[in-house]
């Protein structure tokens, strides 16, 4: 089998990212007003891509996937959905080695003017959800032949977050997507998110609400 530059590779693993998600690129905003209402949605549909240097641990750099401006006319209850689009392609070299382990995660979170709204804030989590992950293994009993293969998944999810008690006033929503990769051996990972969608409304919880 004839082996493929390091440098081509990479290249294909764009394209491949780019190919599962791919639509035009376009940005949509519902309910634009000159005052931001109490109920918002948004939509978008370019490719984000992220990627990651290949070493143990590492992240992507941190993306912002959507953002909006609800206005709270007293304290509310505010719940936020997210739907989004999420790819992910791995590859890996068993060039002179024998195991290729690469395992790869996207998580979305949102942020209310700076701050990450949490899942069940009784815990004290960070808001971060998995949206889509691969964790992916490759293994040649006879070492020092040469087997190169990639792989991509798209899949669509969503989440809900809530958050108590948001104060009168005027609020940034941001919604935001990080790829954290774990690498042995010769292989690599890459992550987009495409189309996607928020909503945020009022939830009007009981007082005892405990999540």
């Amino acid at each position: 089998m004839k082996k493929i530059s390091t440098n081509r590779l990479f290249v294909a693993l764009v394209l491949a990212v780019v190919a599962a998600l791919a639509t035009p690129t376009v940005l949509r905003y519902v309910a634009a007003e000159s005052v931001p209402a109490m109920k918002v949605g948004v939509a978008a549909s370019d490719v984000q891509l992220m990627q990651s240097q290949l070493v143990a641990g590492s992240s992507s750099s941190t993306v912002t996937l959507l953002n909006a401006t609800i206005h709270t006319t007293n304290p509310e209850d505010v719940q936020f959905s997210v739907t989004a689009e999420c790819s992910i392609v791995t590859s890996g070299d068993l060039s002179g080695i024998s195991t290729v382990v690469t395992k790869a995660t996207v998580t979305i979170w949102v942020e209310v003017d700076g701050v990450p709204v949490q899942v069940s804030p009784a815990q004290g989590d960070d808001g971060r959800v998995v949206f889509c992950n691969r964790d992916w293994q490759l293994d040649l009993a006879d070492p020092g032949g040469f087997l190169g293969m990639y792989e991509k998944t798209k899949s669509a999810n969503a989440f809900n977050w809530m958050l108590q008690n948001v104060g009168a006033g005027t609020h940034s929503i941001v919604v935001k997507g990080q790829l954290a990769v774990f690498v042995t051996g010769v292989g690599t990972a890459q992550a987009g998110v495409g189309r996607r969608t928020l909503i945020a409304e009022p939830a009007h919880l009981t007082n005892d609400a405990t999540f």
